[in-house]
């Protein structure tokens, strides 16, 4: 056992589909692999499972490369990179850090080298978000992607008391985030889902998995404790929470700035491999089942015509989604593939 409820094993499964089904490298080519102190155990399964396909491995330890936080990429990981056809960084993110990571993933696309970015990720979040093959999780995606993309309406609802009507006019722009590395390109994993902005939503949310911002950090999983947002014209109108403190941190999140309380984003989470919530919005945005992202609509990306200073996720677990008259997605479970 790892970490809690994290046995050895998980891990080295989860290590194994980063490098069969995430990354690919070939025998003979050169992985690199980042980890801190705080990765080991995760960045040692990603090594381990590479060396039983004959890749040769570059493990790197930040702690090892000079005083934290580090301002650049050293000249020892580049050299590394350039023997290397694919990467892995797996490992915690302050904020101090983030030129140095910037500075990776430039490196990485000038390289044509295929990289798998895991900031922050938690043992259980490594293990749950990386049970299915994601040749299958892509596969899965792209079925559902047909089937949304041109659809006015989605619905959803949950057994948690979800029940909420999803509108799009127009064509929308969907992209999908589904654990695909091309070379020269790089994804956050763990990964599984499709993204819109849409233009109205109206209904009740439950959020029983996860929030972002730093309330949900704090609070983790809600499976226990769920918040329930109600939504009228795509905006958050109400908040309840049986936490007053969690309550008053949203609704002064909602209150921030214009366009705050809107909802920018909805995710329809296809990860096939995820059955539980882990707490963490990140990796529960991919549990099947459609999710919120409350705040800026990812515009450079969707084509929205507004913007929000704020963005935080809103996860849910169980919940049912539908197009017409066909299920997607059947109580956490993808049922169209």
């Amino acid at each position: 056992m790892i970490g809690y409820g994290v046995r050895t094993t998980d891990l080295e499964r989860a290590g194994r589909q980063i490098v069969r089904s995430a990354l690919r490298p070939g025998a003979g080519e050169g992985l690199v692999v980042i980890g801190d102190e705080g990765s080991r155990a995760m960045a040692t399964a990603v090594a381990n499972a590479a060396e039983a396909e004959e890749v040769k491995v570059f493990p790197i330890w930040l702690e090892e490369l000079g005083r934290r936080p580090l301002i650049a990429v050293p000249d020892r990981v580049v050299r590394r990179l350039q023997k290397s056809s694919a990467c892995v960084f797996l490992a915690g993110a302050p904020h101090k850090e983030a030129r140095m990571r910037q500075h990776l993933l430039g490196l990485v696309a000038n390289m044509g080298i295929r990289h798998a970015h895991m900031e922050g990720v938690s043992e259980l979040a490594f293990v749950e978000g990386m049970q299915a093959d994601y040749r299958e999780v892509s596969r899965v995606g792209r079925a559902i992607l047909e089937r949304v993309n041109g659809a006015s309406t989605v619905r959803c609802d949950s057994r948690w008391g979800t029940f909420l009507e999803v509108g799009f006019r127009g064509a929308p722009h969907w992209f999908s985030q589904l654990g695909e590395v091309a070379s020269g390109t790089w994804t956050t994993l763990p990964s599984g889902a499709l993204y819109a902005s849409p233009d109205d939503v109206d209904g009740v949310f439950v959020a029983n998995a996860s929030l972002g911002e730093f309330f949900g950090h704090r609070e983790g999983s809600l499976v226990e404790a769920p918040v329930r947002l109600s939504i009228r014209r795509r905006r958050v109108v109400s908040v309840e929470s049986e936490s007053r403190e969690l309550q008053k941190d949203i609704e002064e999140t909602l209150a921030f700035g214009e366009n705050s309380d809107r909802v920018g984003l909805v995710a329809i989470g296809v990860n096939l491999g995820m059955t539980t919530p882990t707490g963490e919005s990140d990796t529960d945005l991919n549990l099947p089942g459609l999710h919120l992202i409350i705040g800026d609509p990812a515009s450079k990306i969707t084509g929205a015509k507004w913007s929000a200073r704020t963005s935080f996720a809103a996860c849910q677990a169980d919940s049912t989604v539908r197009v017409g008259n066909d299920v997607l997605i059947h109580e956490g479970v993808v049922v169209l593939s």
